[in-house]
């Protein structure tokens, strides 16, 4: 995994903050094999929650992760029910990401 401790730490506990503790963080796509280079942050939530608060805890926390770990570019997918949701991001996230938190 291409990510610090130090942002590791700081993506959990930013989206903890926002979601609730019990939401579930998946880092997936590039940053999650050692052997390339570059790549944004990409990361699926488990929440619940209306449409509007969804978008706005997830505007919140990308901001805040821009400002704790530096201007990168984040993808953050939620979704409130991995199990039947049938978006192929979220199948691909599910797969072969690496929960971090």
């Amino acid at each position: 995994m291409r990510l610090t401790d130090f942002q590791k730490n700081r993506i959990v506990e930013i989206i903890h903050r926002d979601f609730g503790r019990d939401a579930e963080i998946y880092l997936f796509g590039s940053r999650t094999d050692d052997f390339k280079k570059g790549g944004d942050i990409d990361l699926l939530v488990t929440s619940e929650g209306s449409p509007e608060e969804v978008e706005s805890r997830r505007t919140k926390s990308i901001t805040g992760i821009q400002f704790a770990i530096g201007d990168q570019k984040i993808d953050l997918v939620v979704t409130d029910n991995p199990d039947t949701d049938s978006r192929p991001v979220v199948k691909e996230a599910l797969k072969k990401g690496v929960r971090i938190g």
